[in-house]
Formats: structure tokens, C-alpha cells, sequence
């Protein structure tokens, strides 16, 4: 027990001694910690003239959709940008995409959001998981123009 008791003290002092030492930087190497800027988020792109397609929506692709699905819709325009409006919101959710032959790829805020299957006049939309959890739901839309 007395040894036990004795060498407290002595463990109490190298662990102070650890703690104390200063050696050790306390920011990223190489990036004093005041010079670190931060970004302004971008702003979302915006939609110039009138779209060049409009699909509305048509029916669930994979599982039940709720009330608001049922009134979206996409509009495409010619410089690569995209609105997603519903009926039931103000909002207008704005992205870029990029069609490559029967597919068609949505990035919100620059990140992957959504990919599209052009059949005919029909475009089903498969949402990324993150996407999905955020209650954005898997879709058949039509061509309304």
C-alpha cells in the first residue's frame, strides 16, 4: 500500500510535465491559425429566359410520394440550369446539369443531387441517399413542354 501511495506523487508530476510541454504545435503545420479565411457560400446559379423543357410530375417511380411531389416540377434551360419548384412551397430549389444521351445528371449547390432516365417524354429521377433523406423524392416526370 505505501508503495502504491508513494508513487503517486511522482506520476502526478510526469503527467504535468506531459501536459505542460510546448513543443507541440497547436494549429495545422504551415497555417497560422488567424490566417485562415473563410469561403461566402456561392450563390446559386440563375436561370436566364425562358426553360426549353418542362416536365411535370407524372407518378412514383419506386415507393409512395407524399401530398407536395405531387405538385414539382423541372424546368430545364439552355445555359445548364435548372429550377425544381412545388406547388405548395415558395422556394425554388436552382442547380446546374449536365445531359449526356439518355441521362441527365441535377447538382445542387454543386453537389451530386439527383440522376435522370430520359424515356420519350418521360424522365424518371433517382436522388441521391443524402437527397432522399431530406425528403426528396424518387419520381416519373412528363414533358409538359
Amino acid at each position: 500500500m505505501t508503495r502504491v501511495v508513494g508513487c503517486g506523487p511522482l506520476i502526478g508530476a510526469l503527467m504535468l510535465g506531459l501536459a505542460c510541454g510546448t513543443e507541440r504545435p497547436t494549429a495545422p503545420s504551415g497555417v497560422p491559425a488567424r490566417s485562415i479565411i473563410t469561403q461566402p457560400p456561392t450563390p446559386p446559379p440563375q436561370p436566364v429566359g425562358q426553360p426549353v423543357a418542362t416536365y411535370v410530375f407524372g407518378g412514383p417511380l419506386d415507393h409512395p410520394i407524399r401530398d407536395f411531389t405531387i405538385g414539382s416540377q423541372y424546368l430545364l434551360y439552355e445555359d445548364g440550369v435548372f429550377a425544381l419548384r412545388y406547388d405548395g412551397f415558395a422556394q425554388v430549389y436552382l442547380g446546374t446539369y449536365r445531359r449526356d444521351g439518355a441521362t441527365i445528371s441535377f447538382s445542387f449547390d454543386g453537389h451530386e443531387g439527383a440522376t435522370g432516365t430520359f424515356q420519350g417524354d418521360s424522365l424518371a429521377i433517382v436522388y441521391t441517399e443524402l437527397m432522399q433523406h431530406s425528403d426528396f423524392e424518387n419520381a416519373v416526370y412528363r414533358r409538359s413542354q
